[in-house]
């Protein structure tokens, strides 16, 4: 078994999930998929926190490689949600 499969078992383990080993979980599609997803989004939250942390305090140690994909997921902030961050930034100081 490779390390992916241990961190899933282990991930899907401590949020409820019923497995034996990674061959149990695959007989359950539908309960994998979603036990997957989880792991997923717990997996790219993590590493979006360590991006964020590498670039603020070490952006000179990150490979070519780390950069990209930091850089794959970013994008612009639209007119909207520039002007309702900026909207609450304006109601702060009115009650100053």
């Amino acid at each position: 078994m490779d390390k992916v499969q241990q961190d899933f078992e282990k991930w899907a383990k401590s949020h409820g999930y019923n497995c034996e080993s990674w061959d149990m979980l695959m007989y359950d599609r539908r309960d994998t998929e979603i036990a997957w997803e989880g792991y997923q989004a717990s997996h790219n939250a993590q590493q979006a926190e360590i991006d964020r942390l590498m670039l603020e305090f070490c952006p000179n140690e990150m490979s070519k490689e780390q950069v990209e994909d930091w850089a794959k997921p970013q994008r612009r902030e639209t007119e909207a949600e520039y002007q309702n961050r900026h909207v609450d930034d304006d109601h702060i100081y009115e009650n100053l």
